[in-house]
């Protein structure tokens, strides 16, 4: 089985962050964030089917989990580090919580859903073959639009769609409704929602601090979803501060 394709920023002797990107991304899009946190030993990986890891599969909760235990054992002195995953991303990272929480110093979580219902899944999957079908400036477009990022990525954003084919599309729905909370959790956990994102986000990251033991939950003023390219510098704020157990000023309560 091969393993995903990972970057790192920083020096081993550092604490550790483990970024997980959103469906249809990659790694990329920490790129900015990363370049902020020059104080921790950052690991930035592409997930099954996504980025440089495109030929890596199957994407599924449970091969992500396993392959993201081997990079942290591999990368890290004590096998631990803080997760940071935005939607797609934030849903691993809840799954990581639930089975390795041994791993798992601290959790950042952002956009993140919880358990996608049978319905809503239903029309995603009747939906994934328009992806086989559109051109990927196009999709790339959309992405844009809906994730609310700036247009100077958006000469990136064709590579990273390309990816988005029918069977990915199922694939991350599966996953999606296989979401399920931490109840016994006893790792601290921020839960963040852009305050432009959608209703049923915000429902789902108070779902999250209602549930979740040890678990915190803040709007994150003016951004929308894919904020790490809207603000960099304010997302490596946000995680430090967190790290360091804080919260970040400029974050307001749900």
């Amino acid at each position: 089985m091969s393993s995903i394709n990972y970057q790192t920023y920083g020096t081993k002797d550092r604490e550790t962050i483990l970024f997980l990107h959103g469906g249809g991304l990659s790694g990329r899009m920490w790129e900015g964030v990363a370049s902020h946190l020059s104080d921790y030993y950052c690991i930035v990986p592409d997930l099954p089917l996504h980025g440089r890891s495109r030929d890596t599969g199957p994407l599924t909760l449970a091969h992500c989990i396993e392959q993201i235990e081997s990079l942290i054992k591999g990368n890290t002195h004590q096998g631990t580090a803080h997760i940071v995953g935005l939607s797609l991303g934030g849903a691993i990272a809840l799954g990581l919580l639930r089975h390795k929480p041994g791993m798992v110093k601290s959790a950042l979580l952002s956009g993140t859903s919880t358990r996608l219902n049978k319905l809503l899944a239903m029309i995603n999957n009747l939906n994934a073959p328009l992806y086989n079908i559109m051109p990927a400036m196009t999709l790339a477009k959309l992405m844009a639009k809906g994730f609310q990022i700036p247009n100077q990525y958006i000469t990136e954003l064709p590579q990273e769609a390309q990816v988005m084919t029918a069977s990915t599309i199922r694939a991350m729905t599966q996953m999606l409704t296989e979401i399920e909370l931490p109840s016994e959790n006893k790792t601290p956990l921020l839960a963040l929602v852009g305050d432009k994102e959608t209703r049923p986000a915000k429902s789902a990251g108070k779902q999250i601090i209602q549930q979740v033991p040890h678990s915190h939950g803040r709007l994150v003023p003016g951004v929308g979803h894919v904020w790490s390219y809207q603000e960099p510098k304010l997302f490596a704020d946000v995680i430090d501060q967190w790290i360091q157990g804080r919260i970040h000023p400029a974050l307001r309560p749900f």
